[in-house]
């Protein structure tokens, strides 16, 4: 089964991505700047350029194909903020992001048939 992880970089994508691999999965790891995931590529985990708020990079990030994609990134402050805080509800900035992440990352796969 081929998995995508997005945020593998931070602390529990890094995890989750190792446990994969782990267990047998053909992990890609999604980063914003692929150099910060060498220790990935070393522990045999494939590294992709992507950036969950810019949908050009989405494509091309997964033109491989995906059976599952795992989404652990938080791409701003603002969202760290209002999740640590609580105040990620409906409407807020926090939950507005992820909504956008989640409708590209399913955009993308409905061009990818």
């Amino acid at each position: 089964m081929n998995v995508l992880v997005t945020g593998a970089t931070g602390f529990t994508g890094g995890h989750l991505a190792r446990a994969l691999a782990r267990r047998g999965y053909a992990v890609t790891a999604m980063a914003r700047d692929p150099a910060r995931a060498a220790d990935l590529s070393r522990d045999g985990i494939a590294v992709v350029r992507g950036d969950l708020a810019s949908p050009d990079s989405l494509a091309a990030a997964v033109a491989g194909g995906f059976d599952v994609s795992f989404a652990m990134a938080f791409s701003c402050y603002e969202t760290r903020i209002a999740i640590n805080t609580g105040q990620g509800g409906p409407g807020s900035c926090a939950h507005r992001r992820r909504l956008r992440a989640s409708r590209r990352r399913r955009d993308v796969g409905i061009r990818r048939g």
